[in-house]
C-alpha cells in the first residue's frame, strides 16, 4: 500500500476510533467503574492486561475487536454498543 493510501485509511477510521473511545469511557462512567475494575474482570477471564495498558489501548481507540466485545460485556452493554458507536461516530 502507498503511504497516501494508507494516511486516508487512517483518516477514515478515525471517526470510528474515536467513537469506540467515547462509547467505552461513557459506559465506565454510567456503571461507575475505573480501569481497575475492568482489569480485575478481565483477570476473571484469565486474561491480564494492567490498568495502564487497557487504559492507553482505551483512549486510543486501538482496542482489539476481541478485547473490546468483551469490555462491552463486562459493561453490560451489548445490546447498545454498535447501533451507539456507529451513531456517533461524526460527533
Amino acid at each position: 500500500m502507498n503511504p497516501e493510501q494508507s494516511i486516508r485509511n487512517r483518516q477514515a477510521l478515525q471517526p470510528y476510533k474515536d467513537s469506540i473511545k467515547r462509547y467505552i469511557r461513557s459506559a465506565m462512567q454510567l456503571k461507575g467503574v475505573q480501569y481497575k475494575y475492568l482489569s480485575d474482570e478481565l483477570a476473571k477471564r484469565n486474561i491480564e492486561m494492567k490498568e495502564g495498558n487497557l487504559r492507553s489501548k482505551v483512549y486510543a481507540g486501538t482496542l482489539p475487536t476481541d478485547l473490546f466485545i468483551i469490555l462491552v460485556e463486562i459493561l453490560d452493554m451489548p445490546e447498545h454498543a454498535l447501533s451507539d458507536i456507529i451513531a456517533n461516530k461524526n460527533k
